[in-house]
């Protein structure tokens, strides 16, 4: 466009209505590839195409949050898998010594306690 005309990344970018830099990677990658198509990425492939995507949005015309909310209700949810242990070692210790000597109380016991009050 303007760089083989001898055009500095900043004029090209007010005529492009953009930044400089975004100017500068874009001449980049076309000089080090010479194509400006993305690479190709990893991850789980679509299981929808565009024209299925197209179809969807034109049947669909409500908001995203009453599709979400559907889904919701249908039991459509989406979880995270959890990275780490909910509690740590000392805790799960703790926890499992906690548990029985507060079942035996009675409630009035607990009652008398100062600090349930």
């Amino acid at each position: 466009m303007g760089a083989s005309k001898g055009y500095s990344y900043c004029q090209i970018a007010r005529k492009c209505r953009c930044s400089p830099s975004a100017v500068g990677y874009t001449l980049q990658k076309y000089r080090r590839t010479n194509s400006l198509e993305d690479k190709p990425r990893s991850g789980r492939p679509r299981v929808s195409s565009a024209g299925n995507d197209r179809i969807l949005i034109c049947m669909c015309r409500c908001s995203t949050r009453t599709v979400r909310g559907q889904l919701l209700d249908r039991g459509l949810r989406s979880y995270k898998v959890v990275k780490k242990p909910l509690i740590n070692e000392r805790q799960r210790l703790a926890q499992c010594c906690w548990g029985p000597s507060t079942q035996e109380l009675d409630s009035q016991e607990l009652e008398e306690d100062s600090w349930v009050r």
